[in-house]
């Protein structure tokens, strides 16, 4: 398995207020090597058989904002195929940030950071990552292996205890200024822990009998 990754380079610092004027959202650069222990716990899990495999930021931003089928450009298939070039795969696992909805909210959420929440008065950190999966021939996308009815089920009952993916923390924890989100242990820790926790759920299932 090529394994590719881009999701823990930059970390995301929302405020929901009462209007949009009190909402606010930066995005700050940080090296807490994230795409290395996402890059670790599936190595560790998936074995020698794990190879991870370079991209360039350009190659990501065109893997997940592909022209439509109406405008000449290369198919996400396609990016992949070129990034791994000459390096030979079964498979390819493309982890990449993801976007989601914050909980009673009509307000996105993406990749890692933290989100404090004016009006319910609370502080989360989240991480959200995509994994997809790519056929090393085709390089079509192939079935997510868990998509099945227990883990649907096991999803729905992690949710009905917080939403998945976030870790709420005490609400002084939340930077004063973005610049000083990269020098907090406490973030960083909290990110870890979600990625971690996220990863040995899920990547099991991509080297499960069956899925080889």
């Amino acid at each position: 398995m090529g394994v590719i990754v881009s999701a823990g380079y930059v970390f995301t610092i929302e405020k929901v207020g009462f209007t949009i004027f009190n909402t606010q959202r930066d995005r700050i650069p940080i090296s807490w090597g994230l795409d290395d222990l996402i890059f670790a716990r599936i190595k560790s899990i998936g074995g020698a058989g794990v190879r991870r495999i370079a991209a360039t930021g350009e190659a990501i931003e065109a893997y997940n904002h592909p022209k439509a089928f109406w405008q000449q450009g290369d198919s996400p298939g396609d990016v992949i195929r070129r990034v791994a070039g000459p390096i030979e795969c079964k498979r390819y696992l493309v982890i990449t940030r993801q976007t989601g909805q914050l909980p009673n909210t009509n307000m996105a959420i993406t990749g890692i950071g933290v989100v404090q929440h004016s009006i319910f008065g609370y502080t989360s950190v989240f991480a959200l990552i995509k994994l997809d999966l790519l056929d090393g021939r085709s390089f079509e996308l192939q079935h997510n292996p868990n998509d099945n009815f227990n883990r649907v089920f096991s999803d729905a009952a992690e949710n009905f205890g917080g939403a998945r993916g976030m870790q709420k923390i005490d609400n002084s924890a939340y930077p004063d200024a973005p610049s000083d989100a990269a020098n907090s242990a406490l973030l960083r820790d909290t990110a870890r822990a979600l990625l971690t926790a996220r990863l040995d759920k899920d990547i099991p299932a991509y080297f499960a009998q069956g899925e080889q």
